[in-house]
């Protein structure tokens, strides 16, 4: 970095510096481009943004926002424009180099959405350059959440297998291209010397032939020899800016596959998790369907369980409570006393035969029969939900699992539809049927076929 050369101080960051003006303004149109909105949120921002810097220097967020314009309108005036952002007594600094680690997580956080981190991150950078003092308020309370994301910034940095990013690619490829510039603007100023030492040695060697037309051989001789070597330097010179521009060309060409490398990795891996979503959302509904009907049934089939030990509970009670407190009562519907009018006692009174007895046991009979009838079908749904149940566990399982081998990319490719088949084959309820082509004429019997049609 020589005198002559344009120094921008960036924070965060060494020095950028360019020996040429079109370079630096080239450098200057597109970190002004690439920081444009940050900047412009920044002075627009309504909290009052100022710093007060080493040797009691006051910098304030419209020197901070228009740095790069500052910078542009300098570029005639070397010590100016140096002066700029200078760390002893400049009246701004730049922001980091948008392809610095700083750069990328400002810009990153910014176009994201989280302005107020990007403002935390880029106070912490320009605070140590400018010798900014950590408070507890105001503005510099921001300091220390913007160095703990730089933190972050620089772990995550050091993490292995990193991806290079766009803004890395795009940051590398513009300042590959202004070296490039700045190596051909000085082959153009070398062989434009070299015209000008050619010019001039021509002028020289008439000027130099007029007066010593009567010289020695051995002068003339020197002068050949100056001329070779003044010969052999130009050729040498203009090898050197070749080979400058074959490694620059070289340097140019391997950034571009690097980068060609990368998309066609992150296409691939798109692509995969493309495809993975579109299989987990076809077995989603599925998964969740199963699920449900698993849990209804479950929930069933406990309903008919109880209901079913209700109602055995309940006719086993009434059975024995008719045994035992009803026998007696029952037994005495079979016969009645029968005494003719006009008997003159009781003893003319006989016990006959009574209808009401045996209608009394075929009503009991009939209500015992259905209520069997409704334990037995109580029964049939309990052992039909349990099953039911079991099976949509079975496929909300089975769906499950072929996502979490999906994901893994283990199950071939075209295996969708045998996934699809299974999760939606008929499925039996687990009901017995009764053989109903024997003929049965209890009473049971018919009133159950009868209720079951």
């Amino acid at each position: 970095m020589s005198q002559s050369d344009l120094i921008v101080h960036c924070a965060g960051s060494e020095p950028v510096s360019f020996p040429t003006k079109s370079s630096m303004k080239k450098y200057l149109d597109k970190e002004g481009d690439v920081w444009l909105d940050f900047l412009t949120q920044l002075q627009s921002n309504p909290k009052n943004i100022a710093f007060k810097a080493n040797n009691n220097r006051t910098i304030s967020a419209h020197s901070l926002a228009s740095v790069f314009v500052s910078l542009s309108e300098n570029l005639d005036d070397l010590a100016a424009f140096n002066n700029i952002t200078s760390n002893r007594n400049g009246a701004s600094i730049a922001p980091p180099v948008s392809t610095s680690i700083e750069g990328q997580l400002i810009l990153g956080l910014h176009e994201n959405g989280h302005k107020e981190q990007a403002l935390d991150v880029y106070i912490a950078s320009i605070a140590t350059p400018l010798g900014i003092p950590t408070n507890t308020h105001g503005i510099n309370a921001r300091i220390p959440n913007g160095r703990r994301l730089l933190d972050s910034a620089y772990v995550a940095q050091a993490l292995p297998f990193q991806n290079v990013s766009s803004k890395k690619l795009a940051g590398a490829a513009r300042s590959a291209e202004s070296h490039a510039e700045s190596l051909a603007l000085e082959v153009v100023n070398a062989k434009a010397k070299i015209e000008a030492l050619d010019k001039a040695n021509k002028e020289f060697s008439v000027i130099l032939d007029a007066r010593l037309k009567n010289q020695s051989n051995d002068f003339i001789a020197l002068t050949n020899k100056l001329t070779d070597s003044f010969e052999e330097q130009l050729e040498k010179n203009d090898k050197q800016a070749k080979t400058k521009d074959e490694q620059a060309d070289a340097r140019h060409k391997s950034i571009q596959r690097a980068a060609f490398n990368r998309f066609k990795e992150q296409k691939s891996k798109f692509d995969h998790l493309l495809d993975l979503f579109h299989t987990q959302l076809t077995l989603k509904s599925p998964v969740e369907l199963w699920t449900k009907r698993a849990a209804a049934h479950r929930k069933a089939s406990v309903v008919a369980f109880l209901v079913f030990s209700g109602l055995s509970i309940f006719a086993i009670a009434l059975a024995l409570c008719i045994s035992f407190f009803g026998a007696g009562e029952i037994a005495s519907y079979f016969f009645e006393e029968y005494c003719p009018k006009g008997a003159p006692s009781e003893a003319t009174c006989e016990r006959v035969f009574s209808v009401r007895g045996p209608l009394t046991i075929s009503g009991l009979f009939l209500m015992f029969s259905v209520l069997l009838w409704t334990i037995r079908l109580q029964y049939k749904i309990f052992l039909s939900e349990r099953h039911l149940g079991l099976d949509a566990s079975e496929k909300q399982a089975f769906a499950a699992t072929f996502l979490a081998l999906q994901e893994g990319r283990l199950v071939e490719a075209g295996s969708e539809a045998i996934v699809l088949s299974s999760l939606f084959r008929p499925t039996q309820d687990g009901i017995i049927r009764d053989d109903e082509s024997g003929l049965d004429l209890s009473a049971v019997s018919i009133l159950a076929k009868q209720l079951s049609r």
